[in-house]
């Protein structure tokens, strides 16, 4: 089978590894193989994020090339914008709908303006209210598990949705543990609405 490549951006303390790492468990755990590799700041709170994700057979890179994405996944706007370049006019983009500004910008773009970059470049783009849902829900550090749930979804003959389920429901503890799920499936049933 053809590697699935998958780009994960945003900005430090998102939870972008986490994102990557429960996807990545996901797949294994189906039976492929799964190369990751992160290439910019997660120490830096804020910073710029990317991690490559590729599940499939025989994979011998963990980078994916430029053009070479089968899906970006956003938890920032500006940051998907960023790295579109790994995407072609057939890459699938899921992103939070949420701008953050970067420290010291002088001006910062919309959303608005940023989803239509974002649509010119590519045939298929869902923007879902990632950062909503997980304030509605009471941690609003959970827009990843949103976008997480949403992959999960496209994915699902590709990764195995109860270990991914039981991986994020030990992200946190108490609360903030059920209001993962919670996040992951409502991410999981969001995204529906765009592609079945």
């Amino acid at each position: 089978m053809k590697a699935i490549n998958i780009i994960v951006v945003g900005v430090g303390g998102q939870g972008i590894l986490t994102l990557a790492s429960i996807l990545s468990e996901g797949a294994l755990a189906k039976g492929y193989e799964v190369l990751t590799a992160e290439t910019h700041g997660m120490s830096q709170r804020g910073g710029s994020v990317i991690v490559h994700v590729r599940i499939g057979k025989d994979i011998t890179a963990p980078l994916i090339p430029i053009g070479g994405a089968d899906y970006i996944l956003g938890l920032e706007l500006i940051e998907v914008v960023r790295y579109l370049h790994y995407g072609n006019r057939n890459t699938f983009v899921i992103a939070n709908d949420k701008v953050i500004a970067p420290p010291l910008a002088p001006k910062v773009p919309r959303a608005e303006e940023l989803k239509s970059i974002i649509e010119s470049r590519v045939n298929k783009a869902v923007f879902i209210p990632a950062s909503n849902i997980a304030l509605n829900l009471g941690v609003p550090q959970s827009a990843n598990m949103v976008i997480l749930g949403s992959i999960a979804r496209i994915l699902k003959n590709y990764v195995d949705l109860k270990v991914m389920k039981k991986l994020v429901s030990k992200v946190g503890r108490g609360k903030i543990a059920e209001a993962n799920l919670r996040a992951f499936e409502i991410g999981y049933t969001e995204i529906s609405k765009y592609v079945e």
